[in-house]
C-alpha cells in the first residue's frame, strides 16, 4: 500500500471518530435539556409537568446539523471507497511488478547459466586449440627435419651423379684413346700399362655404381638399387658383396625367389666360409620349398 493511500485512510478514520463522538455528545445535551425543564407549581401546591417543546421545533433546530453530518458521511464514504479502490489498484500493480521481477530474475538466472556454460565451453575450446597448435608445431618440426634430411641426401646424390658422369665421360675418352693408341703402341709394356689403367678406371667406376646402389637402397628405391648393383658387376664381377646385396634386394624387397637364390649361390661360391653361410643356405632351402608349393 502506498504512503498516499495510508494517509487518506488515517484521515477518514479520524473524521469518522470525530463525527461519532460529536453525535454522541449532541444527543446527551438534548437529553439533559429535556430532563431539566422548569416545573410550574399551582396554587394548591400540586406539581405539574410542563409540556416539552414541540417536536417540530426540535427537528427544525437539529436538521442543519443532521444534513451536514449526512453530507460529511457521504463524502467520507466516497473518499474511503476511493482509497480502497486505489489500495486495490496499488495491490494489483504491486503484484504485477512482483511478477515482472520474478520473470526478470528467472530470465537473468537463465542468462547467467548460459554465460557460465559458454565460459566453460570457451575454456575447453581454448585448451583444444592450444593442444592442436602444439601438435602442429611438433609435426612442423618433424617435417622440417625430414625435409633437411632429404635435401642432404639429394645433394649427396647430385654430387655422386656428377662424379659418375665425369667418370663415364673419362671412360669414353679412355676407350677412344685406347682404340687410337692401341694401333700405335707396339710394346707389351705400354699395353700392360694401358690395361692396368683401364682396370683401375673400371674398378673406380664400379665402386661409384656400388655406392649409388647403396644410397638408393637406403632411400627405399629397390629397383634402381638393383640396377646399379648389376651395373657395378660389369666392372667388379668378383665382388661378393654385390652378389649378397642383390640377393637381399630380390629376396626381401622385390620378392623374386629365383633371382635371390641365384645371387645367394654366387655369393657362397666366393665366400663359402662366411659367418652367414648357414643362414643363407637355410634361406635358399626355404625359397626352394616355397617355389615348389607354388607350383
Amino acid at each position: 500500500m502506498g504512503k498516499k493511500s495510508k494517509r487518506t485512510v488515517r484521515v477518514i478514520c479520524a473524521s469518522l471518530c470525530f463525527l461519532i463522538f460529536s453525535n454522541v455528545a449532541l444527543a446527551q445535551e438534548n437529553q439533559q435539556e429535556v430532563i431539566q425543564e422548569p416545573i410550574k407549581v399551582s396554587a394548591r401546591g400540586a406539581s405539574q409537568e410542563v409540556t416539552p417543546k414541540p417536536v417540530e421545533e426540535t427537528k427544525k433546530q437539529e436538521s442543519p446539523l443532521v444534513v451536514r453530518e449526512t453530507t460529511l458521511d457521504s463524502s467520507l464514504a466516497n473518499s474511503l471507497k476511493k482509497a480502497l479502490s486505489e489500495n486495490k489498484n496499488l495491490k494489483t500493480a504491486n503484484q504485477n511488478l512482483k511478477n515482472e521481477l520474478d520473470k526478470f530474475i528467472s530470465r537473468n538466472t537463465i542468462s547467467v547459466d548460459r554465460i557460465k556454460r559458454l565460459v566453460r565451453m570457451t575454456g575447453s575450446l581454448e585448451k583444444q586449440l592450444e593442444d592442436a597448435e602444439n601438435s602442429a608445431t611438433k609435426d612442423k618440426e618433424k617435417l622440417n627435419n625430414e625435409i633437411n634430411i632429404i635435401k642432404e641426401e639429394k645433394e649427396e646424390l647430385i654430387k655422386l651423379l656428377t662424379r659418375l658422369k665425369e667418370k663415364r665421360r673419362a671412360d669414353e675418352y679412355y676407350i677412344l684413346w685406347m682404340s687410337s693408341e692401341s694401333k700405335r703402341i707396339s710394346t707389351e709394356a705400354k699395353v700392360k700399362e694401358v690395361a692396368a689403367e683401364g682396370e683401375r678406371l673400371k674398378e673406380e667406376n664400379g665402386r661409384l655404381h656400388y655406392n649409388l646402389g647403396n644410397l638408393l637402397f637406403k632411400k627405399g628405391d629397390y629397383e634402381k638399387a638393383a640396377y646399379e648393383y648389376k651395373f657395378a658387376l660389369k666392372y667388379l664381377p668378383d665382388d661378393s658383396d654385390l652378389f649378397y646385396n642383390l640377393a637381399i634386394v630380390y629376396d626381401y624387397h622385390l620378392e623374386d625367389n629365383q633371382k635371390a637364390t641365384q645371387y645367394y649361390d654366387e655369393y657362397l661360391k666366393r665366400q663359402p666360409q662366411a659367418r652367414e653361410a648357414n643362414l643363407i643356405k637355410e634361406r635358399i632351402a626355404e625359397n626352394s620349398l616355397e617355389e615348389k608349393m607354388l607350383e
